[in-house]
């Protein structure tokens, strides 16, 4: 039914990655002090730590989860970015072609869909992603047409 082939850069990769940081944090906005509290509690019996080394502990616990994104380099062999990307939504399946592997996906795996200002993501769990750039469509026509061809599985 669509078609799409459109090549994955930098940018796209970034934005994706910033989308999902910042979904994934506002959920453990929730979790995480008492995560933390049980770390801590768990770590000290453990270790017997001072006052210094429940410092340098959260110090440690929020410098993993808000570090800035900085992305270097390339992931050949493992994800589709930099590369040509192809991508065919039939009636029956997703199925996305890079220049690496092949990838087949029934509508029924689709978590959810998120649209933002210059990309689509198809999740197909919560940290996987089908990454279709705007740029893809040939205009808002197709654009709309897809969505509500994606609605209807």
């Amino acid at each position: 039914m669509f078609e799409f082939e459109y090549t994955l850069n930098d940018e796209d990769r970034f934005q994706f990655h910033k989308y999902l940081r910042r979904t994934l944090r506002i959920n453990l906005i929730w979790i995480l002090p008492s995560v933390i509290l049980f770390v801590l509690v768990f770590v000290s019996l453990l270790l017997r730590l001072s006052n210094v080394g429940y410092v340098l502990l959260l110090i440690g616990v929020f410098w993993f989860l808000y570090f800035p994104l900085h992305y270097n380099g390339k992931n050949y062999g493992i994800l589709p970015y930099d590369s040509s990307v192809k991508m065919d939504f039939s009636d029956n399946e997703i199925c996305g072609v890079t220049e690496v592997f092949d990838i087949k996906t029934g509508y029924s795996e689709i978590k959810r869909i998120k649209v933002c200002k210059n990309s689509v993501y198809i999740f197909i769990s919560i940290t996987s992603a089908y990454i279709i750039p705007k740029r893809a469509f040939s205009g808002q026509d197709e654009q709309t047409k897809f969505f509500e061809f994606i609605r209807s599985k």
